[in-house]
């Protein structure tokens, strides 16, 4: 990454300007060849890079978010068994851009995904859109990816190979280690299988692992102990089980347990 000071006078179009890449050009950076441009996101502008695959350039404004970026850019870059997440080819932060007058920073980075054609708008009836909005925003949260499987196998009657394939996202959704918090159906594509997929990394965070372990009031030993795979805890206060159920967990040093109709003593690993 290069660190670049711009000149008193200097400026850098703001993505939502849809200007962003020829503001960079204006500064005599350099950037990877790009070819027609065939969109605007919401932090950058998204561009034809050779057969099969599009760039998007973009920039943020926050160091942390570029880092959270990177680690699940890395993780599904490494990982190409998730049929509902866009296969990441390459990606790179180019610039730090320092106004010293303005006393602001961006970050420009890149990221190379495969192409598609179709948006899930493009394959989705009007009356069905608001449907399909509901049950990709629900897939942004592990508790509510439960609804969203519900609305998803209430469209059956409707439209049967929609409810599929949104079902067979659902459930990818659930299996990951990712949430993307701007999912709707301008920003989720459809590739030529008819599978739902996420393309905006920008805004894309890994859920944190942990791991907690079950036991009695009574002394057990051995493989009597028996894993809970938990998918979330947000405050170390609520876990989702595999199946989507939503436990309660009341935490007092390293002791742990957990509010149901008894409770079970827990030990955090």
């Amino acid at each position: 990454m290069q660190t670049v000071k711009l000149s008193p006078g200097d400026f850098l179009d703001l993505p939502y300007n849809g200007d962003l890449v020829n503001s960079l050009f204006e500064l005599g950076l350099e950037l990877p060849k790009l070819g027609k441009i065939i969109g605007y996101g919401s932090e950058g502008e998204v561009y034809e890079y050779g057969p099969g695959k599009v760039i998007k350039i973009g920039s943020s404004g926050s160091s942390d978010t570029i880092r959270e970026m990177i680690n699940v850019l890395t993780q599904v870059k490494a990982s190409h068994k998730f049929g509902c997440l866009a296969k990441v080819l390459e990606f790179d932060v180019l610039y730090k851009i320092v106004d010293e007058e303005a006393g602001t920073i961006d970050y420009i980075y890149y990221i190379v995904t495969e192409r598609m054609e179709k948006s899930s708008r493009d394959v989705v009836s009007e009356d069905l859109v608001s449907d399909v909005n509901y049950v990709l925003s629900r897939c942004s949260n592990p508790s509510t990816t439960s609804k969203a499987l519900e609305r998803a196998e209430g469209l059956v009657q409707k439209d049967p190979d929609l409810s599929d394939n949104l079902v067979r996202f659902v459930k990818c959704i659930q299996k990951t280690k990712f949430r993307s918090t701007d999912l709707h159906v301008d920003n989720v594509m459809v590739d030529s299988s008819g599978n739902f997929k996420v393309v905006d990394y920008g805004f894309t965070k890994a859920l944190p692992p942990v791991n907690l372990v079950r036991t009695s009031s009574r002394r057990r030993r051995g493989n009597n102990r028996r894993p809970i795979r938990v998918k979330m805890v947000a405050r170390q206060t609520c876990a989702y089980l595999p199946d989507g159920t939503k436990i309660v967990i009341r935490r007092q040093g390293k002791r742990a347990w957990l509010e149901r109709q008894r409770q079970d003593t827990l030990k955090v690993q």
